[in-house]
């Protein structure tokens, strides 16, 4: 996999090395400290600058300036770290010269946040790019996704959600169904992207299934918020670009009990809705979390979001690996059927991926 080049320059570059680290599995890093080191790396060509505003020689806006335009004239992203807000920043921003801003005294947790919202933006123009139709739903589920960043619900809540998967009910009747999935699989912002995918085919799925219009919206919806308590979860591990430890994967593993909980007072009226939420990682052996039920204590909108989950989850692409192809996802999900998805639905979903011919094509987009 072909990694995207960013360029640090910074009077010290080792106060990043923690950020580096949490980012240098999908990224080819060079670090400079002195405007003139800097000003030479540009010929190498980077995709993404991240400057200090004052370095060793000079001024760090004259470096994004330079170098806010490639050779072949696309922009880089360029994101500048500096001691606080002023004139020349905002002016910088207002002509188009940098992206974003963070503070030096800025947490990790806050850097990254920034860093992969910068990385998000250019993919939302991506794929409205890909499939203009998809404008409207890419514009409910990016607020929807934002407004949840902060890890709380309110009404508003519930009301991004019911309008996201309206859209995304609609969106199912297009014929870019198919390309689109495939280009959110290469979307830095994860969680948005797996819930969105998700979410398509889970509606996908209902109306294969002969549901009525009310139950295709409720997948819909369930596919949105499957995964919300993840964001409740540290964006270092959240966001980490690599495979996780087993003391991470434990702390992921809070995630549907957590988006249960934070949607229960929400959903009165739709009890199924937060069960699938919560037991959408449970296996028909067992063996599942965050409940340990087996076979018949498992509801059916469980069981759907499960086999639509695990099929996501192996032909999304994560910085640390690419793609499953549909074939590739499928042969393993054959050994799944049993002990940990229900074989009756299972085969019925893989009608609807076969359809769709989604996952046979590897994205080839770098991080």
């Amino acid at each position: 996999m072909t990694h995207q080049r960013i360029l640090l320059a910074a009077g010290l570059p080792g106060r990043y090395e923690a950020i580096l680290g949490a980012i240098g599995d999908a990224f080819s890093t060079t670090a400079v400290d002195n405007r003139w080191d800097a000003d030479a790396a540009l010929a190498t060509d980077p995709d993404i600058l991240i400057v200090e505003d004052v370095l060793p020689g000079g001024h760090g806006l004259k470096i994004c300036e330079r170098g806010r335009i490639r050779p072949d004239g696309s922009k880089r992203r360029v994101m500048v770290v500096c001691d606080r807000d002023s004139t020349s920043l905002s002016e910088a921003k207002t002509r188009e010269i940098i992206d974003e801003w963070v503070r030096k005294d800025a947490s990790p947790g806050a850097f990254l946040t920034k860093f992969w919202e910068l990385q998000a933006a250019r993919d939302n123009t991506r794929l409205i790019e890909a499939a203009p139709d998809a404008g409207r739903l890419i514009a409910r589920g990016w607020s929807l996704f934002q407004e949840l960043e902060g890890g709380t619900v309110s009404i508003r809540t519930r009301e991004l959600l019911s309008n996201t998967a309206a859209e995304v009910v609609t969106f199912t009747g297009s014929s870019s169904v198919s390309s689109f999935l495939q280009e959110l699989q290469s979307h830095h912002a994860y969680t948005f992207a797996h819930s969105l995918r998700v979410a398509i085919l889970m509606a996908t799925f209902g109306r294969h299934l002969g549901l009525d219009e009310d139950h295709v919206r409720l997948m819909a919806e369930t596919g949105l918020a499957h995964d919300l308590g993840k964001l409740r979860i540290p964006i270092e591990i959240l966001a980490k670009p690599a495979r996780l430890t087993d003391d991470e994967m434990e702390v992921i593993r809070d995630h549907p009990a957590l988006g249960a909980t934070m949607l229960a007072d929400l959903y009165t009226d739709r009890k199924e809705l937060i069960t699938a939420v919560r037991h959408h990682h449970e296996k028909l052996s067992g063996d599942g979390y965050p409940d340990g039920l087996k076979g018949g204590q498992i509801d059916e909108l469980s069981l759907l979001t499960a086999v639509v989950d695990v099929y996501t989850a192996l032909t999304d692409r994560r910085d640390y690996k690419s793609p499953m192809t549909m074939t590739e996802a499928t042969t393993i999900m054959d050994k799944m059927a049993g002990p940990h998805l229900e074989p009756r639905l299972y085969r019925r979903f893989l009608e609807v991926v076969r359809e769709l011919d989604v996952g046979d094509s590897r994205s080839t987009v770098a991080a």
